[in-house]
């Protein structure tokens, strides 16, 4: 059985909000809820049908797409490196740019419909949705999501959503997914409000996208997801990486390109 553990914030055990409060000064955020991902719980999400294989759910552009293998190693060569210089981190949001872009199926065709919610979590999501137009002029939301690592596991710390309308779909735009957990927390939240979710992305694991999977399965929730390319393994940090080398796949997105102060592109 599949168990998110979501809590208004000042709920959660004290060890956790200290966790929590550290990344709100960090980051100068207010967390409104936590989810609680235990390391029993991600492998029970993460959980898939084959090696390398993707759920039926998943769209991967790169199968089709031969320059996508330029812009992975982009951002591989990025991560990997110490010492970042603005032409660097442009490189970096460029070939995320260019993956989003890669998708069979683009938010902007569907985002100004009365009856879809678009949403992008900050601090990547919101940039790079907003870069390429794929957020809705009105029916949309940006609230920050931090994961904190606690413990074995992860938590998840969400600003407080507004009280929205009921919609027939919800369109769900991050940067990357990694263990899918920020996502997860979002849908648990608008479920309620949301016939079905469609989920974008420039890159994810493999297990980030059973773990949206499997929960979306195992809640009776429609989803569909939408990435430029799947690759890596997650480390005990819960960042993908190359199993190979051990090198970082993709890295922190947000801590990449937040500091590059423009928005348009």
């Amino acid at each position: 059985m599949i168990e998110i553990y979501q809590s208004p914030f000042n709920d959660m055990p004290k060890s956790m909000l200290d966790a929590a409060r550290k990344y709100e000064q960090q980051f100068n955020v207010h967390f409104a809820t936590l989810s609680w991902f235990p390391h029993a719980l991600l492998n029970t999400l993460q959980e898939s049908s084959g090696v390398n294989e993707a759920p039926r759910e998943a769209v991967i552009a790169s199968h089709h797409n031969a320059d996508a293998a330029e812009d992975i190693n982009v951002l591989t060569t990025v991560a990997n490196t110490s010492t970042l210089d603005t032409s660097l981190r442009e490189a970096y949001r460029e070939s995320m740019e260019n993956l989003f872009r890669s998708l069979p199926d683009q938010p902007s065709k569907s985002s100004e419909r009365p009856d879809i919610l678009s949403v992008a979590p900050g601090r990547e999501g919101i940039i790079l949705a907003t870069r390429l137009g794929y957020l809705g002029s009105t029916n949309r939301l940006t609230p920050d999501a931090k994961r904190i690592h606690c413990y074995d596991g992860l938590l998840i710390g969400l600003s407080e959503l507004p009280p929205i309308h009921s919609y027939s779909e919800c369109l769900l735009i991050d940067g990357a997914i990694a263990t899918g957990t920020t996502l997860i927390s979002l849908i648990a939240q608008l479920r309620n409000n949301v016939t079905s979710f469609r989920v974008y992305a420039a890159h994810s694991t493999i297990a980030g996208l059973w773990a949206l999977a499997n929960y979306t399965r195992n809640e009776g929730i429609k989803l569909s997801c939408f990435v430029g390319h799947a690759s890596g393994t997650l480390n005990d940090k819960y960042y993908a990486i190359e199993p190979s080398s051990g090198g970082l796949v993709i890295g922190d997105v947000g801590d990449t390109i937040a500091p590059l102060s423009e928005v348009a592109p």
